[in-house]
């Protein structure tokens, strides 16, 4: 699992699907199959701050 830094994308490899990304973004849910784990993109980035997140926040919140 890679999470982006600078933008809101999420991505998952997963040996059943022979190592090729999935790719997740705001209001997807992103599911962890190895631990059974189930976490929404927004509670990945819930203490971040930067310009995607924010744009993201402001619409959500306007």
């Amino acid at each position: 699992m890679l999470i982006e830094q600078d933008t809101v994308e999420v991505e998952v490899f997963r040996r059943s699907d022979s190592w090729r990304p999935s790719y997740y973004y705001w209001g997807d849910m992103v599911v962890l199959e190895s631990v059974e784990l189930s976490l929404s993109v927004e509670s990945i980035y819930e203490r971040v701050r930067n310009e995607d997140v924010i744009r993201f926040l402001a619409d959500i919140n306007p």
